[in-house]
């Protein structure tokens, strides 16, 4: 097999990891402390957009999916690998979207 091994970094993300390391940087510790500086200053917004960059980091982006059972349609939310209890042995678990969401249980 050709190129770099599986997991391992190209070659620009190393250079800016390395200049990172050579100034003591690191961005999400910068996001982290902006975010909390917002919500000290009472800047709900930026503290807001702070957290939601930062929790790509973390979360796996969720996503609506419409579901069509019979002749009714209703949007639901997928939520994977969150260990929410199921009817299932699965740890995907579907949840309506409305005002009060449930656990389907079909």
């Amino acid at each position: 097999m050709a190129g770099r091994p599986v997991g391992s970094l190209n070659a620009n993300k190393s250079i800016v990891r390395a200049k990172f390391r050579r100034h003591d940087f690191d961005p999400i510790d910068k996001m982290i402390r902006l975010a909390k500086k917002a919500e000290a200053a009472g800047e709900d917004q930026e503290c807001f957009d702070r957290c939601k960059e930062l929790a790509g980091y973390a979360y796996p982006k969720l996503r609506n999916i419409d579901h069509t059972v019979g002749e009714t349609s209703a949007p639901i939310l997928l939520i994977q690998g969150l260990n929410v209890p199921t009817t299932e042995k699965s740890d995907t678990a579907l949840i309506e979207a409305d005002a009060s969401p449930r656990i389907a249980s079909d």
